[in-house]
């Protein structure tokens, strides 16, 4: 999705202006006969385009029944503790999402953040890969309970840490996603065979992300949702926003999926998020500079 919506529907500049407009009445909308300048369009519906339109709505309400959204919010998840310590909070909430999947599958699966690339002309975004050897290490042994709490709590910083320099890879052009991308496009428009590589199957399952994440800014009260990313069958979507000692967020999952269920991912989250509010606060307190 581009990223104006999320500007206008989340950035706390734009929340109070986009609810006035969108619960204004019809006396607050200027009469169009007023304004000479504007001619009505008239369209001509032949039966085929007739006929697209009512295939198109009825995929529509297909893919809209088949969607499950839940909306939670969480306290208590101590933003002073991860101040003094200098846990980057999106990170902190990128492996609790990790643990609340394995906590659930047993598995860690490609997952996808988006990032912007906005500092390069012609810069949209790329793809922060929130799964990594780090974040698995730790998933495992903080459910395993003959692992010892230090341990945990060191699987825990190397993830997160690992967590932020990727995000700083992608943000400064450094990750690979939009490259094969490019590379497959070219490949494409010149009429050249696909190369080997994009239909190899580790390739394709590391495209699989059953877990597609983006971070809300700016939370003020309003929270937005998306289905899972391509429409992955058994996969999730997480929208959430940090604010304060809250999370607040936005799941969506498919009811024909019986692997799936975000009302079930919601409470694994939960208990992740304030898992991992514990093992923060036993990190050393970051020396002040």
């Amino acid at each position: 999705m581009d990223g104006t919506p999320y500007v206008i529907l989340g950035h706390p500049s734009q929340s109070d202006e986009c609810m006035r407009i969108l619960t204004r009445t019809a006396d607050d909308v200027p009469n169009v006969q007023n304004l000479q300048s504007v001619q009505r369009l008239k369209w001509n519906f032949t039966p085929s385009i007739r006929q697209a339109i009512q295939k198109a709505g009825e995929f529509l309400d297909w893919k809209r029944d088949r969607l499950k959204f839940h909306y939670g919010e969480i306290s208590g998840l101590d933003k002073v503790a991860r101040r003094r310590r200098k846990i980057n909070t999106d990170s902190f909430a990128q492996l609790a999402i990790q643990l609340a999947y394995y906590r659930i599958h047993g598995r860690t699966t490609a997952s996808h953040e988006s990032c912007s690339t906005g500092q390069f002309k012609l810069g949209r975004t790329e793809t922060i890969r929130s799964a990594s050897i780090q974040s698995d290490a730790f998933v495992k042994a903080a459910l395993d309970p003959t692992t010892s709490v230090e341990r945990k709590v060191s699987l825990m910083k190397a993830a997160l840490d690992f967590q932020v320099k990727t995000a700083h890879q992608a943000r400064d052009g450094q990750g690979f996603d939009r490259h094969l991308f490019g590379l497959r496009m070219i490949a494409l428009e010149l009429g050249l065979p696909e190369p080997e590589l994009f239909k190899d199957e580790t390739f394709l399952e590391s495209k699989r992300f059953r877990v597609y994440t983006s971070q809300i800014p700016g939370f003020k009260g309003m929270m937005v949702g998306c289905a899972p990313y391509h429409s992955i069958k058994d996969g999730y979507a997480v929208l959430y926003a940090m604010s304060g000692d809250d999370c607040h967020y936005v799941l969506s999952s498919f009811n024909d999926c019986p692997e799936t269920d975000c009302v079930r991912f919601a409470s694994a989250l939960d208990q992740s998020l304030h898992d991992l509010t514990s093992l923060v606060s036993l990190l050393p307190v970051s020396a002040k500079l």
